[in-house]
């Protein structure tokens, strides 16, 4: 589970100069983020495999 404060300064995801270097290498930790990422959005939990960047 993921918590944001309200003292915590989160990164807007939607900046391309943050979401590409998080959630376009195939890495563990890039898989772990987008991961969680996309289970947030769609409400049921699934794990990344492999991240191919296009």
């Amino acid at each position: 589970m993921i918590t944001i404060s309200e003292t915590d300064d989160p990164v807007d995801i939607c900046m391309d100069n943050v979401f590409k270097p998080v959630f376009t290498k195939d890495s563990s930790q890039s898989r772990i983020a987008l991961s969680k990422l996309l289970s947030a959005v769609i409400g049921r939990e699934l794990i990344v495999i492999t991240i191919t960047a296009n």
